[in-house]
């Protein structure tokens, strides 16, 4: 056989490393985004009001919008109402999912076990929900209250195995919560205590950034509202909501941010976003495995090459 010319095998595996080093340059590039944005980041949003256009903007936000929370009547009400009857399967075609609200109050007694399934079925049968969000959740591991959620997350996933369980104690909280939500609310409150009050736990970092949902408000503009989206990323939270609205002055819930096209600009709209409590596999560890695998192939056909040349 013809022998390989001198200096193939370097140049061979010189194109390799080349291959490999363009290969993690664009995992780089994707895993990190310019402009501080972060692609594990999607909005939730908690709509208090049945305004079509504050739902049409929602809606139009997908798939960087990938949750609403409807509250008709701080709960579902009696019956369903047409007009979020419309509204909700028109997000549901987009592909957002969709949970009714249900109020606790801290699993303190004052609503019971029995009264919170009914507000759930409720919901199920009047708009066919994807799913619950249980708000003013308790945040202690205390028997009493686990025992509270655990049995309302089990009520939810009879309705539906694939129903979505949101716990919203609006704090930080035990892990013993993880096991009974889907997502979990850890903090709910103005900007201020974001930047300097802000309290994690340890153990959120063996879950996937989609279990976390952080609320922000009276975050006043558009470059705050960046600053936010930085921090969720680096807090693990995979789920977001921002707006410039004071909850001191009223519901914060009644419309958008002012701001809330430019935050859909900054979050980017992904192609395939993440379900609601999904994981995703890491872009650059996948990138690297691939490009070595190119690279190693290409020194073993060379060396094979060489072997019969001799």
């Amino acid at each position: 056989m013809k022998p390989l010319k001198p200096g193939l095998s370097c140049r061979l595996g010189f194109l390799a490393f080349v291959a490999l080093a363009a290969l993690v340059t664009q995992s780089v590039s994707a895993a990190n985004p310019p402009g501080g944005m972060s692609p594990a980041v999607r909005l939730a949003i908690p709509i208090d009001v049945d305004a079509p256009g504050v739902w049409a903007q929602a809606i139009a936000g997908a798939p960087s919008v990938g949750i609403i929370i409807l509250n008709p009547m701080n709960g579902p009400g009696e019956r369903a109402e047409t007009t979020y009857t419309k509204l909700v399967g028109e997000a549901q075609a987009k592909g957002i999912v969709v949970l009714g609200y249900v109020f606790t109050q801290w699993a303190n007694g004052n609503v019971s076990v029995q009264q919170a399934e009914k507000s759930i079925d409720q919901y199920y049968a009047g708009y066919h929900m994807d799913g619950i969000m249980l708000d003013a959740a308790n945040n202690s591991c205390d028997s009493a209250p686990l025992q509270f959620y655990s049995a309302l997350y089990s009520h939810v996933k009879a309705r539906s195995v694939s129903g979505i369980v949101m716990l919203n104690p609006g704090q930080a909280t035990g892990e013993c919560y993880a096991a009974i939500s889907d997502v979990l609310l850890t903090f709910e409150n103005d900007y201020a205590s974001y930047l300097g009050k802000y309290v994690g736990e340890d153990w959120t970092a063996k879950y996937p950034e989609s279990h976390f949902f952080h609320i922000v408000f009276d975050v006043p503009t558009a470059a705050e509202m960046r600053v936010v989206v930085s921090l969720a990323s680096s807090r693990g939270a995979g789920w977001l909501y921002v707006t410039n609205l004071d909850n001191s002055k009223g519901n914060p819930y009644s419309s958008l941010p002012s701001y809330f096209n430019q935050m859909l600009a900054y979050l980017g709209q992904p192609d395939d976003p993440p379900s609601p409590y999904s994981t995703t596999v890491p872009i650059i560890p996948v990138m690297l495995i691939l490009g070595l695998t190119v690279a190693g192939s290409l020194f073993v056909v060379v060396g094979r090459r060489k072997k019969v040349a001799d």
